[in-house]
């Protein structure tokens, strides 16, 4: 349903369609990742306090790597696409 909306949104449309149902899926697919290991996983029992910090640092580590090299992607300024 969510992707049958973002079609009839005058700011979308559908020719950013494909671009903003990919952002909105990337966000759905790490809230089902974020929320479960944020949330739940240190109120599960208190010995997974060290699965809880693993986890986390593992997530800072990939986001770490994964952050620099996007931002070498994104063509910005006069020769950008709008």
């Amino acid at each position: 349903m969510l992707f049958a909306i973002l079609v009839e949104l005058p700011e979308i449309g559908p020719e950013c369609l494909g671009g903003t149902s990919g952002l909105v899926s990337t966000l759905l697919n790490a809230g089902g990742f974020l929320i479960p290991l944020l949330a739940i996983s240190p109120l599960i029992s208190p010995g997974t306090a060290g699965a809880y910090t693993t986890g986390f640092l593992t997530t800072s580590l990939i986001i770490a790597i994964i952050a620099p090299l996007t931002a070498l992607l994104i063509e910005t300024g006069p020769k950008g696409k709008v």
